[in-house]
């Protein structure tokens, strides 16, 4: 299933009948992307706990993000941290309906290099039920702050229990640092800022996903010698569900067509050796072998300092 999407402005029912997005023909050779997004039901704190405690903000953003999908026929996977799920859960069901996949993103938004790791993977486990008994979708897993334990028998020993559970880890390629534009936008709306000011963050944050994308593509040709299949990371939140129209417009103007993850992960790439087992998370393209250029120097820029100083946060 594919559909053409490009960049430069800049997820119960049934498990196997689930109608998809609009099927829309793109080149076989055209440059592919996966869209993924952590945090249903809204992103989190560092504490694990939502952004936003409102349900009804939650079925609002949820249902903006998955209106801009179907309008640009594009597939995508959700993360979901069940542990903030209402009791009355509808979200997870109306993303499955929609044709999305779903995926595991812990319980609590725990770190998987900051817990015991019996305990870390208690609150995996706790959202083994996202699936339907007998069903036969992918059960996707993403790690919080994409952290998979320091150390290589830790990491190791992290990757094997998620494998003997069953699940398949889903890398990222592409951060577009959505969570730091949503927190901006929150402190702007409280200090009662002008509906220009937030429009210019908007556009901020979508020519940031712009460049993100073509970073990336750039460190594959470098890397690779070829256009890997992205995997690209967003949020449930506002500013994303504002402005993922354009950033899917974006997309389609560059000739880039969204696929579903599974498609992506067929790339090679994602079946590299994970060369890094240092402290704290790094991009897949980052992660495979080599780690670093022949000179030494990262194959990513530090965006994350670059645009905490440019929108002024924290």
């Amino acid at each position: 299933m594919l559909c053409r999407l490009s960049l430069l402005a800049l997820l119960s029912g049934c498990v196997d009948c689930a109608p998809g997005p609009p099927e829309v023909t793109a080149p076989e050779d055209a440059p592919r992307i996966a869209l993924t997004f952590d945090d249903l039901p809204y992103q989190t704190r560092r504490n694990g706990a939502p952004l936003l405690s409102d349900p009804a903000v939650w079925a609002t953003t949820s249902q903006d993000i998955l209106d801009a999908l179907s309008a640009a026929g594009a597939p995508a996977t959700v993360f979901v941290n069940c542990g903030n799920l209402a009791e009355d859960d509808v979200l997870v069901g109306q993303w499955r309906a929609a044709g999305h996949a779903i995926g595991n993103h812990t319980a609590h938004h725990r770190s998987a290099a900051h817990t015991e790791l019996d305990a870390w993977m208690t609150d995996v486990r706790q959202c083994d039920g996202l699936w339907p008994a007998g069903s036969v979708e992918t059960r996707w897993f993403r790690f919080p702050f994409l952290w998979r334990g320091e150390g290589v028998e830790r990491r190791d020993a992290t990757l094997g229990a998620l494998a003997e559970a069953g699940y398949t880890v889903s890398p990222v390629t592409i951060d577009t640092h959505d969570w730091m534009f949503e927190f901006v936008r929150r402190r702007s709306v409280s200090d009662g800022a002008a509906s220009e000011e937030l429009a210019t963050l908007g556009d901020q944050y979508v020519d940031n996903v712009a460049e993100a994308v073509a970073e990336a593509r750039a460190i594959s040709r470098e890397k690779l010698g070829r256009e890997a299949v992205q995997i690209m990371l967003l949020h449930i939140n506002r500013v994303t569900a504002e402005e993922l129209p354009r950033i899917l417009d974006g997309l389609a103007t560059e000739g880039i067509a969204v696929v579903p993850l599974a498609e992506a992960m067929a790339d090679p790439l994602y079946h590299q050796t994970d060369a890094w087992a240092g402290s704290g998370g790094r991009w897949w393209l980052a992660r495979a072998a080599p780690t670093e250029r022949p000179d030494g120097s990262p194959w990513y820029q530090d965006r994350q300092s670059a645009l905490g100083e440019l929108l002024d946060w924290p």
